[in-house]
C-alpha cells in the first residue's frame, strides 16, 4: 500500500526503534519523522535502515570472461534486478570489453522470462506496472542521448516482465538515482583510469555492494578498500550475502548500519546492552586519541577518556565459508562524526569518542567558541579535530554523538540538513559511549579459487 500506515507507526510515540528496508528516500523521510521526537529515556530513536545502491563490478584485463559472464548475469539479473545488491554498473578495460561485452549479450538472449512458479523461467517480472514504467523511462532517456543499448529479444506479453538490458554510458554520473530493474550500465575505461574511475563510484555517496574481477590478489585487495563498500565479493557474484558467513549492509546514501546478521545489529536495538560484545580487539590505538589523551592528561581531564581504550577498530575475523571461498569482517572507521555537547566535559568526551573509533571529529564554531579550549590544541590533531560552521557541519557528518535531553529540534535540523540518514548515538547511564558502534563494519566475500586456491589448506594436510 501507500506510505500512510508506515508514517503513522513511526511518529507514534511509542514506537521506540525503526527497522527498515526500502529506498534512500523514503530511509530519510523516516530519519526526518524519528528526529521530531526524542524516546522515552531522553535519547533519539534508533533506526537501523538498509537502503539503496548503486552497486559496481569492476573487470581488470586479467579476469577470466567467461567467469566474469556468468557472474554479472546473475548480480545484474537475477530477480529481474530487484534487490538492492543488484550490479548496476559494470567497469570493463578497452582491451577486453568486445569479448566480454559478446559473452554477456549471448548469455542474455538465452535468458526465458517467465511467471517464477516455472521451472523454465530464469528471470521473474517486475514488481508493478508502475515499476516497469520508472524502469523503462529511465533506459528511454539514455537511449535519447544516443548511448548504445541492448536489450534481450524477448519478454512475455501480459505480466510485468522487462526484458534484462545492457546501457553503455560515457560516465557513471549519467545514471541519475537508483534504477531498480533489469538493467545494467556499462562503463569502459582505459590504461590507468580504473583507480579514479572507483573514486568516482565511491563519491556518488552509495556503499552497499562492491565486485572485483581479478586474478592479481594484491590489486582485488587494493580495489575493494578504495571502494569502501560494506560488501565487497572477488570473482563470484554479488548477491545472496548469508547470515553469520556475510553479514550484510552499507553506509552512507545505502544505509546506517550495523550490518544484517552481524555480532552488532542486537546492540543497536538494546537501551541496557551487555558489556562487551563477541568482537576481536584492535591491537592498538589510533594515534590521534593517543594525542587527544595525552593533551587531556596534561589539562587535567584524565577520566574523560576512561573505557574508551578499548576499541575494536581495525579488527578482522573469518567467519565461515566453504572451501573454496574466505569471508572476513573487519572493523573500520565510519568518517566524521559530528559532536553535539551542552558543557566542555561533555564535548571532550565526545571527541574522545569520536578518536577513539579512527574517525575525524567535527565541532560546530558556535559550540566552539561557547565551551572554549580546542584553541589550545596540539598542532598533530590539525585536521582531525574540525571547526565548521553549523550548516556545514550538520552536511558533512557521517555520524553523530548527542547527549540524551538534546532538543529534537536540533535532531531535525540535523536530519534535513545531510543527504544520507546520519545515524544518532547517546551516551549510556555512565556517561560512555558504545564505541563498538561507532565504527563502520566491512564484509569480503572471496573466491579464492579463482587466485590460486586457498594455501591455508595446505597446513592441512
Amino acid at each position: 500500500g501507500d506510505a500512510a500506515t508506515g508514517q503513522a507507526l513511526t511518529a507514534d510515540p511509542r514506537c521506540d526503534g525503526v527497522m527498515f528496508t526500502g529506498s534512500t528516500t523514503v530511509g530519510r523521510q523516516i530519519a526526518i519523522t524519528l528526529a521530531g521526537r526524542l524516546a522515552a529515556d531522553g535519547r533519539p530513536v534508533p533506526l537501523i535502515a538498509e537502503t539503496g545502491g548503486q552497486n559496481a563490478i569492476v573487470v581488470d584485463s586479467s579476469a577470466l570472461p567467461e567467469q566474469v559472464a556468468i557472474d554479472v548475469l546473475t548480480s545484474a539479473f537475477n530477480s529481474a534486478g530487484q534487490r538492492c545488491s543488484a550490479a548496476r554498473i559494470l567497469c570493463l578495460p578497452t582491451a577486453t570489453a568486445e569479448h566480454v561485452l559478446g559473452l554477456l549479450r549471448g548469455a542474455m538472449s538465452a535468458l526465458r522470462l517467465g511467471p517464477p512458479e516455472r521451472l523454465s523461467s530464469d528471470i521473474g517480472p517486475m514488481i508493478s506496472a508502475a515499476a516497469v514504467d520508472r524502469v523503462a523511462a529511465h533506459v528511454g532517456r539514455l537511449h535519447g542521448w544516443g548511448r548504445p543499448v541492448y536489450t534481450a529479444p524477448f519478454a512475455p506479453s501480459g505480466g510485468h516482465f522487462l526484458s534484462p538490458t545492457l546501457i553503455e554510458i560515457a560516465s557513471v554520473e549519467e545514471i541519475g538515482a537508483e534504477v531498480f530493474g533489469p538493467v545494467l550500465h556499462v562503463v569502459r575505461y582505459g590504461e590507468g583510469e580504473l583507480e579514479s574511475l572507483v573514486d568516482r563510484i565511491a563519491a556518488l555517496g552509495y556503499g552497499l555492494t562492491f565486485g572485483v574481477q581479478s586474478r592479481l590478489r594484491e590489486r582485488a585487495a587494493a580495489l575493494v578498500e578504495r571502494s569502501g563498500a560494506g560488501n565487497a565479493y572477488v570473482n563470484r557474484n554479488t548477491i545472496g550475502a548469508v547470515v553469520g558467513a556475510q553479514p550484510f549492509g552499507g553506509h552512507g546514501l545505502s544505509g546506517t548500519g550495523p550490518k544484517a546478521g552481524g555480532p552488532l545489529i542486537l546492540r543497536r536495538l538494546m537501551a541496557h546492552a551487555p558489556a562487551a560484545p563477541r568482537l576481536p580487539r584492535a591491537k592498538s590505538l589510533p594515534g590521534a586519541f593517543v594525542i587527544w589523551r595525552s593533551w587531556l592528561h596534561g589539562n587535567k581531564f584524565v577520566e574523560l577518556t576512561d573505557g574508551q581504550e578499548q576499541t575494536a577498530l581495525g579488527a578482522a575475523e573469518t567467519l565461515p565459508a566453504p572451501v573454496g571461498e574466505r569471508n572476513v569482517y573487519r572493523l573500520v572507521p565510519r568518517g566524521a562524526g559530528l559532536c553535539l555537547a551542552t558543557d566542555r566535559a561533555g564535548l571532550y568526551r565526545q571527541i574522545g569518542a569520536v578518536l577513539a573509533a579512527g574517525s575525524r571529529a567535527i565541532v560546530t564554531e558556535d559550540d566552539a567558541q561557547r565551551l572554549g579550549g580546542l584553541d589550545r590544541l596540539s598542532v598533530f590533531l590539525d585536521g582531525e579535530i574540525r571547526r565548521m560552521s553549523r550548516k556545514a557541519a550538520f552536511a558533512a557528518a557521517d555520524f553523530a554523538l548527542v547527549e540524551p535531553g538534546t532538543p529534537w529540534q536540533t535532531l531535525q535540523e540535523l536530519a534535513t540538513g545531510a543527504h544520507r540518514i546520519v545515524p544518532l548515538f547517546a551516551p549510556d547511564d555512565t556517561g560512555h559511549y558504545p564505541g563498538e558502534l561507532l565504527v563502520s563494519e566491512r564484509s569480503e566475500s572471496i573466491n579464492t579459487a579463482a587466485i590460486g586456491g586457498d594455501v591455508t589448506l595446505l597446513s592441512l594436510a
